[in-house]
């Protein structure tokens, strides 16, 4: 009888396929950013369903998606679009994301008046504003504020 030595072993039970694990790896580390952002928003997902006591079945048909893919966001390996989003969020009653319209501005609304109020804070002072002008490189933007309808 052969006796086999440690390397020949380890040829045999080695598998001459590349690991899963390591492709896997890979992934993660080339999908990062937008892989963790989408461990978070399934996290959120999952809460609401439990606490509404709701099915992802049930969300998958609230939405109009499969439910194989509602378990793809729930596992948080699906780069969600905006409308994705935006379907989960009035499903659920939820904010998934918020992207404020201006950081140095806040909208005050006073119910008295139509169009809200915006005071924009500069070095401790306010100041109402009602327009806004985007800087680009080929020229200038102006908008009026009070059209926007998003709270910061």
């Amino acid at each position: 009888m052969k006796k086999n030595t440690l390397r020949e072993k380890l040829e045999i039970i080695v598998s001459k396929e590349p690991s899963v694990l390591l492709n896997n790896i890979k992934l993660y580390e080339a999908n990062e950013e937008w892989l963790d952002k989408s461990a978070l928003i399934a996290l959120k997902i999952l809460r609401k369903l439990r606490e509404i006591q709701l099915s992802q079945k049930e969300l998958a048909e609230k939405i109009g998606v499969s439910p194989q893919y509602i378990n793809k966001i729930v596992k948080g390996k699906e780069n969600l679009s905006l409308e994705t989003i935006s379907k989960i969020e009035n499903a659920l009653c939820i904010k998934l994301i918020e992207i404020p319209s201006n950081e140095n501005c806040r909208e005050i609304i006073v119910s008295d008046l139509q169009s809200p109020v915006f005071l924009q804070i500069k070095n401790g002072h306010t100041e109402t504003i009602s327009e806004m002008t985007y800087k680009y490189p080929f020229g200038n933007y102006t908008q009026p504020i009070c059209q926007s309808k998003y709270k910061s």
